[in-house]
């Protein structure tokens, strides 16, 4: 009797996260990707109002900054050529 009873707890258990798997978690997950898209049209929106056309707007990114990244060290760019030496 107490095994049939924890077999039928287990198989209950199974359903109900199937059923929550399959209906409600796509519904959060499609809502929560929707807010984020909002989200990011909105910081878009924003950015294209501030800016007239045929401006120039240079943006610095301040997260570099706060980590101690600094790109100012990194040292010069050098263009080179490969040079095919004769035998």
């Amino acid at each position: 009797m107490i095994l049939l009873r924890i077999l039928f707890y287990i198989t209950l258990i199974i359903l109900v996260f199937r059923l929550v798997f399959r209906y409600i978690v796509p519904y959060i997950l499609k809502w929560y990707i929707n807010k984020r898209m909002k989200n990011f049209k909105n910081q878009n929106n924003k950015e294209k109002q501030q800016t007239n056309e045929g401006e120039i707007t240079i943006n610095y990114n301040t997260r570099d900054e706060k980590r101690g990244s600094s790109t100012k060290n990194i040292g010069d760019y050098v263009d080179y050529k490969e040079v095919k030496e004769d035998k």
